[in-house]
């Protein structure tokens, strides 16, 4: 049975269930319907009744693709994707277009104690990713800093908004994902 996006979300909104992660291919963004893949929370993978899923095996790799829209041509443009192991935290290649980097290389701390995670940029630049408490916000929200300290995005987590500088804008797709990543592993518990 074929389930269409909006069903599944619908399904999984009444279950209560975790996570919904839909991987789409360039040409499957421009028709409609577009398929879905789900992968609920651990525990929920064996709730009594559900059928339809199974722990997939420690050596299986996820790939979800993300997109960036381009206003000339109306369309969806594939921007990279991330290949990862659901077994680990830490494993996994980000590729920006052409770029490979370690998903690790995107999380990682200064020292020890480090509250805070730094990455580079494409063009080597390093920014740093901040708690809001940190930062003199709300405990959910981010603050990305460059190496001058100067803010290039915001992560407001009550209004679910990233507020980038011109800064910031030019390295959109790094700054997009490696918040993703930030607040994947804060859920997680791997921050």
């Amino acid at each position: 049975m074929t389930l269409l996006c909006r069903e599944i979300i619908a399904r999984i909104s009444r279950l209560g269930w975790g996570g919904v992660f839909c991987t789409y291919s360039p040409s499957e963004l421009q028709s409609s319907p577009v398929p879905c893949f789900i992968h609920p929370n651990e525990d929920e993978l064996w709730r009594p009744g559900i059928e339809m899923f199974e722990t997939p095996p420690a050596d299986s790799i996820f790939v979800t693709y993300f997109f960036r829209f381009n206003h000339h041509t109306g369309r969806f443009e594939e921007a990279g994707r991330l290949e990862w192991y659901p077994s680990s935290e830490r494993a996994g290649l980000v590729h920006f277009g052409e770029r490979q980097v370690q998903m690790n290389a995107l999380h990682r701390k200064n020292k020890a104690t480090s509250r805070s995670r730094r990455f580079k940029s494409n063009k080597g630049n390093e920014y740093k990713w901040k708690k809001g408490s940190d930062a003199g916000m709300q405990e959910l929200d981010f603050v990305c800093v460059d190496s001058w300290r100067r803010v290039v995005g915001r992560w407001t987590n009550e209004s679910q908004t990233l507020t980038m500088t011109s800064s910031g804008f030019a390295i959109f797709d790094e700054l997009v994902v490696t918040l993703w990543l930030q607040i994947w592993r804060r859920e997680k518990g791997f921050w």
